[in-house]
């Protein structure tokens, strides 16, 4: 089973810095310097926020925890700046 989250990216205008956020997962957000770095770190936040909401017994599904399912489907970058 794959399981497909939005993600929401923005680039800062003034520090330059791309930001990304998950809406649907509380604390999965991330910034960097580079799109590549951001998919990466999205990625790594992912896993993590929804290993932890499972242990929390927070009703994830054990599917979402396979690295090979989670596909990250990214909006489009933003023009305006976070801020």
């Amino acid at each position: 089973m794959i399981s497909t989250l939005k993600s929401h990216i923005e680039l800062h205008v003034i520090s330059e810095l791309y930001i990304g956020t998950v809406p649907a997962i509380a604390g999965a957000h991330t910034q960097t310097a580079s799109l590549e770095e951001l998919h990466a770190n999205l990625e790594e936040v992912l896993a993590l926020c929804l290993e932890e909401r499972h242990k929390l017994r927070n009703q994830v599904p054990e599917s979402a925890f396979e690295k090979a399912a989670l596909q990250i489907k990214n909006l489009p970058v933003g023009a305006g700046g976070a801020g």
